[in-house]
Order: C-alpha cells, then structure tokens, then sequence
C-alpha cells in the first residue's frame, strides 16, 4: 500500500512540474527563456499562430508561473510569410494588455528577395527592455512610469500582418 501510494504521488508530482515547466515544441519559432540572452531555463515556446496567451496562474500560464520571461529566442526560418508581410510579439507588464505599465514590442520582417548576409536563421532577443534595429526587425520598448519589463510579463499577444 506504502508503495502505491509513493509511485502515485511521484507520478503527480512529475505532472504537476511537466505543466509547470510549460509546452516546448522545437518546431516554434519563439522560444522563452527565465534569463536575459536566452540563458537559465527554457520556460516554453509558442507557435506562429495569432493568439494572446495570459501568463498568469488564472490565464492559460505560459511558463506555469506568473511574470518569469525576460528573453526569447527566434527562429526566424521557422516563420512563414505567405500573405504575410510581418509578425509582431508584444509583451505587456499587465495581463489585460493595458498600457498603464511598460511593455514592448518585437517586429520582424521576412528576408529580403535574394537573401541578406546579415539576416541570421534564429535570434536572442537578450531583453525586452532595449529598443533597436536589425537586419532582421526591431525591438521597442516603452516604460511606463518605473515599471519594468524583464521578468514582469504577464501576457504575450502574437500578431501578423498581411
């Protein structure tokens, strides 16, 4: 009975930290990470699709825990253009999306006809707390008041553009 019960509580545990740890697909093409760099844990991925997930214990918890994220990586060849002219991720401090705490935005455009030496096959967006250009987009952030970003997200919204 004793035995029983150990392997059905590490079983539950086991789950409880698999849904905790959050959905990786290595076929996403934005990757989550708690560190800035895309460094300590992988939290989860996400795929292309628009959608606006709520990272919250009472949302549908992107990492399983409230206000983790502070970097993502992007595959950039995993993302598809047709009909498509760019996507955005946009990143907010508030779980309803309001605009009264910082939050930011990442553009990124398809590859030039011909290709571009400088347009990478993936990307580490390294913090969401820096505005810049690249080859292959660009980050936006605006603070609000003292409010940061990293590591204070609560809702991450998907979008494109055709």
């Amino acid at each position: 009975m004793f035995r029983m019960l150990a392997v059905s509580g590490l079983f539950f545990l086991c789950s409880i930290l698999n849904v905790a740890a959050g959905p990786y697909d290595s076929e996403h093409p934005f990757v989550f990470y708690k560190g800035n760099n895309c460094t300590g844990k992988r939290l989860f991925s996400l795929p292309s699709d628009p959608a606006t997930r709520v990272c919250t214990k009472n949302g549908n918890r992107c990492s399983g825990y409230n206000d983790e994220v502070r970097s993502v990586l992007l595959k950039l060849k995993k993302l598809s253009y047709v009909n498509k002219s760019m996507y955005a991720i946009l990143v907010y401090d508030d779980s309803n999306g309001s605009t009264y705490r910082s939050g930011a935005v990442v553009e990124i455009f398809p590859e030039l006809l011909g290709g571009d030496p400088e347009y990478p096959n993936s990307f580490c967006v390294g913090s969401f707390e820096d505005s810049r250009v690249y080859a292959w987009g660009n980050t936006s952030f605006r603070r609000v008041q003292n409010y940061k970003l990293d590591g204070k997200i609560s809702r991450i919204a998907i979008k494109f553009r055709p």
